[in-house]
């Protein structure tokens, strides 16, 4: 009760240098807790009875005004934001709900597997193709991530990739493209390489203003004649390339997949 008597005396004295919102709001704190000690006159049993309204009412008082909170002298001004952070913790509760895709079935991944060993040739984007038909909406990354993760379990056998052939075939292993070359004068050249993948060094190189297949033919067999060991030659799809019977001069041509330049990317 002195508490309050205190409470009530300094808020008279600092009635005239307090705003008017500062003084409804302490008033209303000091009515607030007037009320509270008269449902039980012991401070210690007061402030462990107060009702669930009665932390409310004084949390919100204090968050409007800065100087009503100054007045309180049941609850400590720490303990107003304790009861804030905890009303706040729980009014907005809800169900956890999974964010993000869904996880693939283990019918689907094994699905894939199937897919994937049945056809090795297949990637990661054609099995995706392959599965929106079956009404199964999989991008080609999560294929992809599929298929690796089988195969680092040993259910998917690696086959004979393009690095494998390269280290294979190093001695014997020859590229071939074409290059422009543009004149001062306006006047385009085409400029034909045959070069050695191991020491990237240039075998033959012949420049023409006509780059059809007869020149490209007329090439490959000075090249076989000055080559007569086994070769094996890698070319792009250009069409003086694959009209070509590389046979008849003891090559063992090997085009480039399609939009798949790193096959070739020496030249």
């Amino acid at each position: 009760m002195f508490n309050f008597i205190c409470s009530l005396f300094l808020c008279i004295f600092k009635l005239f240098f307090s705003s008017r919102k500062d003084i409804i709001f302490t008033m209303m704190i000091l009515k607030k807790e007037n009320q509270i000690y008269k449902r039980q006159i012991n401070w210690q049993k007061a402030q462990s009875k107060l009702k669930r309204q009665d932390r409310i009412f004084l949390f919100l008082i204090s968050s409007l005004s800065k100087k009503a909170i100054n007045h309180l002298t049941l609850v400590k001004p720490s303990t107003l934001l304790n009861w804030q952070r905890r009303f706040i913790k729980n009014y907005w509760t809800y169900e956890h709900q999974a964010t993000g895709r869904k996880p693939v079935s283990k019918e689907i991944k094994n699905l894939i597997l199937e897919m994937k060993i049945a056809n090795q040739l297949w990637g990661c984007h054609r099995i995706a193709d392959e599965l929106k038909k079956l009404e199964i909406e999989l991008i080609p990354t999560t294929v992809n991530r599929i298929i690796q993760t089988f195969r680092k379990n040993g259910k998917i056998q690696s086959v004979g990739s393009w690095k494998k052939f390269l280290k294979l075939n190093w001695d014997s292993l020859f590229g071939m493209d074409f290059m422009t070359i543009d004149t001062l004068f306006g006047k385009r050249l085409y400029l034909l390489i045959i070069l050695e993948l191991k020491t990237r060094r240039i075998i033959q190189y012949h420049i023409t203003e006509n780059p059809g297949r007869e020149f490209v033919k007329q090439r490959i067999q000075l090249f076989s004649e000055e080559f007569s060991d086994k070769k094996t030659l890698i070319y792009d799809n250009a069409p003086q390339f694959t009209s070509i019977d590389y046979s008849r001069y003891d090559i063992k041509g090997v085009n480039i997949s399609t939009a798949a330049p790193n096959m070739n990317a020496v030249l």
